[in-house]
């Protein structure tokens, strides 16, 4: 019986669903090393929860040069994200929500799920981001992917304009309104992307997310690639 948090890393360009092991690895070791005081939850953290992770296998498609396999990756795991919240329904208090971690273009599809009609409603309210591309399409020889990122972010930008007028407004806002979403950047190190591309300015106000380099989190204080992000 699943009775965690559920996350759902989604990988990048050719990425693997084996990336996640990491970060759900040192979760897990966090968790249970700072959270569980002999054989007891510490009551300093009595209402933390522990991760459950779960991981998309896209059999490394390459979603940096191809709208439509973003369009298709992003569907899917909207269908996916109902499956895993199906896993809990009949907890004592079930899931109602999945955190999603993506990995460069994984954090662009990440975003673009929240604009298609298969979303489900208030069923992802965090993603987190690494070393993902929100800024700008890190290729522009095919005009589907520039379409999918212009309307993404058109649909994200009318997400947060006060009061909502146009239907579309009315929508983003209604799906975007208590979404947090944080960009981590590699900084110097990656030299695949551009630490400018990650920035969320004008995306997003900074009520609802931001973007950080790994400099500047504690107990990291060093810029990492675009690969050893997922491991570092």
């Amino acid at each position: 019986i699943l009775s965690g948090t559920p996350v759902l890393f989604v990988p990048g360009n050719a990425g693997s669903y084996k990336q996640i092991r990491s970060i759900a690895s040192e979760s897990a070791s966090s968790f249970y090393r700072d959270y569980i005081v002999q054989g007891k939850l510490s009551s300093l953290n009595k209402n933390t929860n522990n991760l459950d992770f779960f991981s998309a296998d896209f059999n490394e498609d390459f979603t940096a040069f191809h709208g439509r396999t973003m369009l298709d990756q992003a569907e899917y795991l909207n269908e996916a994200i109902k499956f895993i919240l199906d896993l809990y329904k009949d907890n004592e208090t079930p899931a109602k929500s999945v955190i999603i971690i993506g990995h460069s273009m994984g954090g662009v599809v990440s975003r673009v799920m929240l604009t298609l009609p298969n979303y489900l409603d208030d069923s992802v309210n965090t993603i987190i981001t690494l070393a993902a591309p929100h800024a700008a399409a890190p290729a522009t020889f095919d005009g589907d992917l520039l379409n999918v990122f212009a309307s993404t972010d058109e649909f994200w930008r009318n997400g947060y304009i006060q009061p909502p007028k146009t239907p579309l407004q009315l929508l983003a806002n209604k799906r975007l309104q208590n979404v947090s979403l944080i960009s981590i950047t590699g900084g110097l190190l990656d030299n695949m992307l551009p630490a400018d591309y990650t920035s969320l300015i004008g995306l997003i106000p900074a009520s609802n997310g931001f973007s950080i380099s790994t400099t500047g989190i504690p107990g990291v204080w060093t810029p990492i690639d675009h690969l050893a992000i997922v491991w570092c």
